[in-house]
């Protein structure tokens, strides 16, 4: 009786420690694919913000007016905006009005 009750004990212990180490292993490679998914995230976040700044800071911005627009663009009245609306087949055109905040 005695036998066979540590016999069953060694037993269940031994299925116990393989069943938590076949979770733990599984957890890890969970852990390291999540790990590896934020390392390859984060590179990828840090270029596009690199990029971001470079690309929009006020320096560039008037370096690519400079380069690419120097005759195209031009400053338009913001008060000469309109919206046109469709309404069927014909089109309204009226004037935009300018709401100012009342903070």
């Amino acid at each position: 009786m005695k036998n066979t009750i540590l016999f069953m004990s060694i037993i269940i212990l031994i299925l116990l420690t393989t069943f938590i180490k076949n979770s733990t292993k599984d957890l890890e490679e969970k852990i390291f694919t999540l790990n590896e998914n934020i390392s390859l995230l984060n590179e990828k976040f840090e270029i596009l913000k690199l990029e971001n700044n470079y690309l929009t800071s006020p320096l560039k911005l008037s370096e690519y007016h400079k380069i690419y627009f120097d005759r195209e663009l031009e400053q338009l009245d913001i008060e000469n905006f309109e919206i046109i609306y469709m309404d069927g087949d014909e089109y309204i055109i009226k004037k935009f009005d300018f709401v100012e905040n009342e903070n």
